[in-house]
């Protein structure tokens, strides 16, 4: 009975990758995960069904008797954090809220610099490939649980990626808004989307290495609760999220940045030699030009890597109207993360601290 039900969980999940393109999740989540999401279109009706599935896969998963072995939500050192409780008095508590795939380890050398500066600091760490939508719920949940706590407390939210789109929909749908956020910082946003996501395939396999989870069932049980890709499809541009968020007003009551790269690695003649090698490939080769069309099609879906930006997110894809506070420098979407020895990745982390260190107790 155990691997029955294994095997209909996973045939579950393996379906719902295969379900039209999911927007945001229409159903409400287990509490435990998400809070209850808020969408304000009917184009979300058809991919709650990819949502019903995840769920209810993971209902099975466990009667099988698989456990969560990833706490969601916001998670602060409280013992790091208390050492420097006076010294960080008139200053905000700063949260960062990683990406797509991602995690808050992955982001941890953009929040080092900001600790070391003597702020109290956080992550919030959400389902990084469910829709956007229930991520926003979720870190507006944990906001508002923090203010039953501390009313008087005062956020910065520093994000990296789709991170910054989780936190404008938190921020800016006024369902979600918190009220106690002040700043957004943003690093690298998708604000229009990327046509890179077309291509972007989930990487919770390697994410949720069966080891790291005590076995197989319940490595598969937080490959589904991390989400299906749902995320993948609100990032692509034009998605009806990005619709809905971009037609809506900016929270007035907060200071927005936002740090755009311009060093992607990737050019257009590198993208024009590679549709010639398909293009000839395909005239040698019957397997080749059978499949060209989808070679042809990822090619296609590569053009905000080869354009002007950090190799995902386009300069102009990244603008946001109404934030004046648009700098450009020289890094690309992933040693941003990963390589804070750069003098480019520490220009980011100077900039970042340029601006916290702008808003003042009277200020918040």
């Amino acid at each position: 009975m155990l691997y029955f039900r294994l095997l209909v969980a996973s045939f579950f999940a393996v379906s719902a990758l295969f379900i039209g393109p999911p927007v945001a999740c229409g159903e409400e989540p287990p509490p435990a995960t998400v809070g209850v999401a808020t969408h304000d279109s009917a184009d979300d009706l058809s991919p709650s069904i990819r949502s019903t599935i995840r769920f209810a896969t993971m209902s099975l998963l466990k009667r099988a008797g698989a456990t969560s072995c990833t706490k969601y939500g916001l998670c602060c050192d409280e013992s790091a954090n208390a050492a420097i409780a006076d010294a960080a008095v008139d200053k905000p508590y700063v949260i960062l809220v990683h990406g797509f795939n991602s995690t808050p380890e992955r982001c941890a050398t953009l929040l080092k610099p900001i600790h070391d500066a003597g702020y109290r600091c956080g992550t919030m760490q959400y389902p990084n490939d469910q829709s956007i939508v229930d991520s926003a719920a979720l870190l507006s949940r944990e906001l508002k649980d923090f203010a039953k706590r501390e009313p008087d407390t005062k956020f910065s939210l520093v994000t990296y990626s789709m991170g910054g789109l989780v936190a404008r929909e938190a921020l800016e749908n006024v369902k979600l808004d918190p009220g106690n956020v002040r700043q957004l910082i943003m690093v690298a946003p998708p604000t229009h989307g990327s046509s890179c996501a077309r291509i972007v395939c989930s990487g919770d396999l390697w994410e949720h290495g069966v080891d790291g989870h005590g076995g197989l069932l319940n490595c598969v049980y937080a490959c589904v609760e991390d989400g299906l890709g749902e995320a993948r499809h609100d990032l692509v541009p034009e998605s009806p999220f990005l619709k809905r968020l971009n037609s809506r007003k900016l929270n007035e009551r907060i200071r927005y940045s936002i740090l755009l790269g311009t060093a992607g690695p990737f050019s257009p003649a590198g993208l024009i030699l590679a549709k010639k090698a398909v293009r000839q490939s395909a005239e040698a080769n019957e397997f080749v030009n059978i499949i060209r069309p989808a070679l042809d099609k990822t090619l296609d879906d590569l053009h905000d890597a080869v354009e002007d930006g950090d190799g995902v997110v386009t300069v102009a894809r990244g603008r946001l109207e109404g934030v004046s506070d648009t700098v450009l420098l020289g890094f690309n979407h992933w040693n941003v993360v990963n390589h804070p020895e750069d003098e480019t990745v520490a220009a980011v982390h100077r900039e970042i601290l340029k601006r916290l260190s702008t808003m003042t107790a009277k200020q918040m």
